[in-house]
């Protein structure tokens, strides 16, 4: 009989390279402030108290979307994905200055996803249900 030997488990902490930490930090500067604002003003009325379930629920079904994907983690186009950043950055620190919330999610959520084409990819980003017809 062949025995195998399984590999070792590994964390996932140990796969973490440096563009995943500039994506971590980065999203962490756009989130927090932008949902402190979001869970100050929306989640304390009757119409947004359900907006951290949806949250949790969504984060976790993206999660659960990308571990078990079988698309390949490939970076997406520096060009297109960098422009695309910068001009949504830009709106969302107009925004930002301006107080305008809504617009500032909105662009918000736009440079996270952004970020997601440039670290992960198309395939992966579009699998994941990011989907844009631009994206290799």
């Amino acid at each position: 009989m062949l025995l195998t030997r399984e590999p070792p488990q590994t964390s996932g902490l140990r796969s973490i390279g440096l563009a995943d930490l500039a994506l971590i930090i980065g999203a962490a500067l756009l989130v927090l402030p932008t949902m402190y604002e979001v869970g100050r003003f929306n989640w304390t009325t009757e119409q947004g108290g359900h907006g951290p379930i949806v949250l949790a629920t969504g984060l976790w079904l993206l999660w659960r979307e990308v571990q078990a994907s079988p698309a390949p983690r490939k970076p997406g186009n520096s060009i297109i994905g960098g422009l695309s950043l910068v001009v949504l950055l830009g709106i969302y620190l107009v925004a930002r200055i301006t107080g305008v919330l809504e617009i500032e999610a909105l662009a918000m959520y736009g440079a996270l996803i952004v970020g997601s084409y440039l670290l992960f990819g198309g395939r992966l980003s579009g699998r994941s249900g990011f989907r844009c017809s631009t994206w290799p």
